[in-house]
């Protein structure tokens, strides 16, 4: 599902920041943002160590200038844009999926 030259927000550099000044990783500051947001996150991982990040990161708290710096991370970005709808002859475009 990966696209070519996708943005990793992982790797963002105010995630790290964020991440580092938490004492956190940055996984577990994009699962916080996302909870805070009231947004569900459902994250993969088989690692045990990993699985206990990740509910750990229901208790990280985010204070308003990080999430400020959050908000300001849009990149005009759909990871799943729904392109895999838009198929030829079929009832669905991108415009009737996102109104653009």
């Amino acid at each position: 599902m990966r696209k070519e030259n996708e943005p990793s927000l992982i790797d963002n550099e105010i995630i790290k920041a964020i991440a580092a000044a938490k004492n956190a990783s940055p996984a577990q500051v994009l699962i916080a943002w996302s909870i805070h947001r009231n947004i569900s996150v459902i994250p993969k991982s088989t690692n045990p160590g990993r699985i206990r990040e990740n509910f750990a990161a229901a208790k990280l708290e985010l204070n308003a200038q990080e999430l400020k710096q959050l908000a300001q991370l849009d990149l005009h970005r759909r990871y799943l844009d729904g392109s895999f709808w838009e198929v030829e002859g079929g009832p669905y475009t991108m415009k009737d999926l996102w109104g653009e």
